[in-house]
């Protein structure tokens, strides 16, 4: 039986690479929907009332 063990480094360092792909996936995400709403038209302009 082989057994794995991890020092709190490495799995520090492995949370922290989760974290950063999660962000970078997010950050995307994010910019793609603005991208879309924008072209759409969909934003609203600073001090323009929402509309429902």
């Amino acid at each position: 039986m082989l057994l794995y063990i991890t020092s709190l480094e490495d799995r520090v360092r492995g949370w922290s690479l989760t974290w950063q792909r999660l962000a970078k996936e997010l950050t995307g995400a994010l910019r793609d929907v603005l991208r879309i709403a924008t072209s759409r038209g969909h934003l609203l302009v600073g001090g323009e009332p929402h509309r429902s």
